[in-house]
């Protein structure tokens, strides 16, 4: 939270709270003065920085750092994707997104890496409303809450009378590495999303197994932003750079941790990168 109250007061101290950036915090700032649309207070613009900066940077960047490290761990297919990337031209291109986003072994590293370590790891929780609905061979009942009922109607045991909801979760870090799915589910294995030098999908079950993002209509409106921004950061580092670990010790950083999303326990990944 106060990462974010900083941002915005940064963002404050040098745009001002009126200027012509084109962004989302300047209409926070401003409001629409043309058709009385207010500006959110100050409280309310942290509050929303401080969400965009732990669903937009802090995602990705872990999991462009979980991708270096495992190139690192597997120094084959660093090397696999380095000549991929170094021979499609797209480092002539500029590295623009038309130029990496069907690389096959770059979608691999990307997808395995997202498998095996998926930037929101724990459960994503769904409401049943309604009559419920039936999944697989489970019927999962419905039913409404009321969210506004104050103070809350409880039973002897101090359990909402009102709350009829059922909870349905998946977490894509179990799911992922479900071996009636995924052989030697947790194995770095970049190869089983290539397919005769083409990308493979994966089959139908497989499809359906990765949740990285979420599923539904609430799945993660930035991930087709997310993964142009990793395949075109890996591509970069990895064409110029070979990246090593810089020691042991990095292995113990990189245990994941789970705060909602995936946070190294040791807050950081000790790599090495040596130009070539």
């Amino acid at each position: 939270m106060q990462y974010g109250d900083d941002a915005m007061k940064d963002y404050i101290r040098r745009y001002g709270r009126k200027s012509n950036q084109r962004s989302l915090l300047t209409k926070m700032l401003t409001g629409d003065p043309g058709t009385g649309i207010e500006p959110l207070t100050d409280a309310e613009i942290s509050v929303e920085v401080s969400n965009l900066i732990f669903a937009a940077t802090d995602t990705t960047g872990n999991t462009i750092t979980y991708a270096l490290y495992e190139l690192c761990c597997h120094p084959e297919w660093q090397k696999k994707l380095r000549e991929e990337i170094r021979a499609s031209g797209a480092m002539e291109a500029g590295f623009s997104y038309q130029s990496v986003q069907s690389l096959p072994i770059l979608n691999g590293v990307f997808t395995e890496t997202l498998r095996l370590h998926p930037a929101a790891p724990s459960a994503l929780p769904r409401i049943t409303t309604g009559n419920g609905c039936r999944i697989g061979d489970i019927d999962v009942p419905g039913g409404v809450i009321n969210l506004y009922a104050f103070p809350f109607p409880v039973s002897a045991a101090g359990v909402r009378t009102d709350s009829l909801q059922t909870l349905v979760s998946m977490q894509p870090f179990t799911v992922q590495r479900d071996p009636k799915y995924f052989s030697d589910p947790d194995k770095f294995s970049p190869d089983r999303w290539v397919s005769n030098g083409e990308i493979e999908h994966g089959s139908p079950d497989v499809r359906e197994m990765m949740i990285p993002w979420g599923r539904g209509p609430r799945t993660c409106i930035g991930k087709h932003m997310a993964t142009m921004e990793s395949k075109i950061s890996l591509a970069r580092m990895i064409a110029d750079f070979e990246v090593q670990l810089a020691g042991e010790k990095t292995h113990d950083e990189m245990v994941m941790t789970d705060h909602f999303t995936l946070i190294p326990k040791g807050q950081r990944c000790g790599l090495i990168f040596s130009e070539v």
